[in-house]
């Protein structure tokens, strides 16, 4: 049996950010999810120290690279961040035949609507979750029905 601790990153174990790095995509199953945990959405927030944005699942979800690319060309079209991620998740996220999926942001709450064009730049560290909590939240939920069939 293979030991996945030794691979696998926690939310205790990643930080974003530090100038550089402005948003991230999570594109494995349940990154962002808390189980209702309070500690668990604080792990999950603390991992913004300059990051604003971070998109992925708070459930298992499907796996299709065509969803990448999806919302990469929505970006480069001029969509928020927000509508490319749940657009390109809406499509390929229904082929799942054992449960709906959750796609999720959470993040610096002024960045909400950030697209390529025009964001929030990385946060400077006065600003970090750590240091100014009531900026950072989970920023929205999107419950993706599925219907098991496989798009060609």
């Amino acid at each position: 049996m293979e030991n996945y601790d030794s691979v696998n990153a926690r939310t205790n174990e990643v930080r974003l950010g530090h100038g550089k790095l402005k948003w991230a995509m999570f594109y494995c199953c349940s990154w962002l999810r808390n189980n209702g945990s309070t500690d668990k959405q604080r792990n999950i927030l603390k991992t913004f120290e300059g990051a604003t944005l971070e998109f992925g699942f708070a459930s298992v979800m499907y796996l299709d690279s065509r969803e990448g690319t999806m919302f990469g060309q929505l970006l480069s079209q001029g969509k928020t961040f927000r509508d490319a991620f749940y657009q390109a998740a809406d499509k390929y996220q229904r082929q799942r035949t054992d449960g709906d999926s959750i796609a999720r942001i959470v993040g610096y709450k002024s960045a909400r609507f950030d697209s390529l064009n025009s964001y929030y730049p990385c946060r400077p560290q006065n600003q970090w979750y750590l240091n100014a909590p009531y900026l950072y939240d989970v920023l929205d939920n999107w419950v993706i029905p599925h219907n098991g069939q496989p798009i060609p």
